[in-house]
């Protein structure tokens, strides 16, 4: 990952590294990494997960226990 971007802690564990989009109707629980330039869609459901950079995660997603790399896409 690259350092050069700050990481905001949350309650329940949760990791937002630099500039990312969240969309505000997402639920993202608990024990959860961001990284920097994601985009998070409307009704995704994020549990211990960790997310690389420059990723796009679609509308109602649900991700549990997962690990995505760096620059994937998640469709709706």
């Amino acid at each position: 990952y690259n350092t050069s971007y700050p990481i905001v802690y949350d309650k329940h564990n949760i990791y937002k590294q630099g500039d990312i989009q969240l969309d505000r109707l997402s639920d993202i629980q608990q024990d959860v990494f961001i990284g920097h330039r994601t985009q998070i869609a409307s009704g995704v459901s994020l549990r211990s997960t960790l997310i690389g950079q420059s990723c796009v995660i679609g509308k109602n997603s649900r991700i549990e226990n997962s690990i995505i790399w760096n620059n994937v896409k998640i469709g709706d």
